[in-house]
């Protein structure tokens, strides 16, 4: 048995707050010793923290005080999930800020250590790697890629630093999403009206890496599973792909930017056409001169995508 200043400790309801309580509402009914002292028992504790939780996370005692132990846990156990998905909003929230402070006024170690602490800290679940792709890395690779774009020869070594961390952390989120999205507990993956593969290509500068594995994160974020091929295309990995009996129903194109890396690339292309392996359309993101690449002569219809929004939206439609 606990006095009321103890369950007060405990429970993080006030001492006034616990009398209000039990006069007004009849929350729990304590012993009482015989010169009226307060004694909870272990039941008493348990209601009340439960109390003070369903509370806290917005209810009104007035509509709560009259559940069961067991109603009250029901209801706490539905309550955790908003409470949590709010606490984890504040802290991307948190760390979106720190990031691009940090990112705009050249702080590496702060980077360093806050993109490590959002990743160790995500939950491997659909809702949790969502609001991690759109309230941190989408917000920090945007700011990235115009400073990758803009920054001088005193700044390109910070730039390019930053860049090698990020991929590294994305490949991180990559193996997240395929883990949850992968498997047979996936509703996203499950209630996918189509579920093929998506081969996302990568033949571009460093920082199109980044662009391909938020491709493929955004692909496993709607349901669709994806098979990432990176930016070194030997005359094996063509013939791997070209030689392959996988069925892919879209293939997206990141960020080629010269002639030779095109060449390659419209190579595996060929390959599938050829083979009828692809259904859909070509979608192509953000490059300028693509038609020149390979929308002839090979004839193919394909997609161009200016930003990730628009990559979300054609994979949510496909």
């Amino acid at each position: 048995m606990k006095s009321i200043k103890d369950v007060s400790m405990v429970t993080g309801i006030s001492v006034h707050t616990l009398r209000a309580w039990e006069k007004r509402y009849g929350v729990v009914n304590p012993n009482r010793s015989e010169n009226g002292r307060r004694y909870y028992s272990e039941a008493d504790i348990e209601k009340l923290e439960l109390l003070s939780f369903v509370v806290k996370a917005g209810e009104a005692i007035g509509q709560v005080q009259k559940l069961s132990l067991e109603e009250l846990k029901l209801k706490a156990e539905s309550l955790e999930e908003v409470v949590l998905k709010e606490e984890e909003k504040r802290d991307y929230l948190i760390s979106q800020t720190v990031l691009l402070s940090a990112l705009k006024h050249g702080i590496k170690d702060i980077i360093l250590h806050e993109l490590q602490s959002v990743v160790l800290k995500l939950n491997k679940n659909e809702s949790s790697i969502k609001r991690l792709v759109k309230m941190v890395i989408i917000p920090f690779s945007q700011e990235l890629s115009m400073m990758n774009q803009s920054s001088d020869n005193r700044s390109k070594e910070f730039v390019n630093s930053i860049t090698q961390y990020f991929t590294n952390i994305l490949k991180q989120v990559v193996s997240s999403a395929e883990e949850v999205y992968g498997s047979s507990n996936s509703s996203e993956l499950n209630n996918s009206i189509n579920n093929k593969k998506i081969l996302i290509g990568n033949v571009g500068s460093e920082y199109s890496e980044i662009d391909a594995l938020m491709c493929v994160i955004q692909a496993y974020l709607n349901g669709r599973e994806a098979l990432y091929v990176g930016k070194v295309l030997d005359q094996e990995t063509i013939k791997v792909f070209t030689e392959s009996e996988d069925k892919f129903d879209l293939l997206l194109v990141n960020r080629p930017e010269t002639a030779s890396t095109c060449t390659m690339l419209a190579n595996i292309i060929s390959g599938i056409f050829d083979k009828g392996r692809l259904a859909g359309d070509l979608a192509v993101f953000q490059r300028d001169g693509l038609g020149k690449c390979f929308g002839q002569p090979w004839g193919y219809s394909f997609k161009t995508l200016p930003d990730h929004d628009q990559v979300e939206e054609f994979f949510a439609a496909s």
